[in-house]
């Protein structure tokens, strides 16, 4: 199976109030280092509360699983409590017998960054929604980084503004694009208004997302593109994919795409996870 693999340069500004600490000219390899020896210090083993870093805001968690003054890479996950309400069991693979399922679930994935460059790789996951800010806020609070740094941003690496690679002819997969909740058409979703009687104004949002068929060849996206930003105000977001990259008009950017090949027994084998995110790294 094909995984995509995300790519982020860590924009890090300085902070420019001293800090009451004396540690003002210090960087993050500087914490991380800081960061080991005190776990060391400690003769804890490598399953401890210090790999860990959970953000209660966002249900996130955050794991280190093997860190360097180099790098970081671990996991990121996101936390879903299991409620009695909830119709949901477990079953054995062979005999389907069922099994109890206890205390969380969690969607997550996999990121390595390199301390040196500040580049960052991270496995897609679809159900993961916020790691732009869950990723940022774990750097900050678990390495102590607020009085180094004004702020930590994730910003797209393999990316390039719309009009120096855009053709006129283009792949397309999918189109998505949501409307500002003041802005929707009155001809959009006149069925469907007409059915439910519901009035615009009580509709918070309103997302259209159209798929084509495998090899769809779309004219005039630079033409598209020029009347879209006559209209970029009734938009919230509006994106076209293909397999081999993101088209956002919102931000004018083109996103390249990476994937990385696995079997299933490789999903959970961390030495060839690793391995294959430091050679993204490398090669980036």
């Amino acid at each position: 199976m094909k995984k995509e693999v995300l790519f982020y340069q860590l924009n890090m500004p300085r902070q420019n109030q001293l800090s009451l600490f004396d540690d003002h000219n210090k960087t993050i390899v500087d914490k991380v280092s800081d960061f080991i020896q005190s776990s060391q210090s400690d003769n804890k083993d490598d399953f401890n509360e210090d790999n860990f870093y959970v953000d209660n805001d966002s249900s996130s968690i955050t794991q280190i699983n093997r860190i360097s003054t180099d790098y970081l890479f671990g996991s990121y996950g996101k936390l879903n409590r299991i409620k009695d309400s909830n119709l949901m069991r477990g079953r054995e693979s062979k005999g389907f017998k069922v099994v109890p399922l206890k205390d969380l679930l969690e969607d997550f994935t996999y990121f390595f960054l390199d301390l040196t460059s500040l580049k960052l790789v991270i496995i897609k996951n679809s159900k993961i929604h916020n790691i732009k800010k869950g990723f940022p806020n774990f750097l900050m609070n678990h390495f102590r980084l607020t009085s180094l740094y004004e702020k930590i941003e994730l910003v797209n690496l393999l990316s390039d503004e719309i009009t120096n690679s855009l053709g006129a002819k283009h792949q397309v997969t999918k189109i998505k694009y949501s409307y500002q909740p003041d802005k929707l058409p009155d001809n959009e979703f006149v069925t469907f208004r007409e059915i439910s009687e519901i009035e615009t104004k009580q509709i918070k949002t309103a997302t259209v997302s159209i798929e084509f068929k495998t090899n769809t060849i779309i004219d005039g996206i630079r033409e598209s593109l020029d009347r879209f930003k006559d209209h970029k105000d009734k938009f919230k977001e509006m994106k076209l994919d293909n397999d081999q990259e993101t088209i956002n008009f919102m931000e004018n950017q083109v996103s390249k795409k990476a994937f990385l090949e696995l079997k299933e027994d490789q999903l959970e084998d961390e030495d060839y996870i690793f391995n294959q995110l430091k050679k993204f790294i490398e090669n980036a």
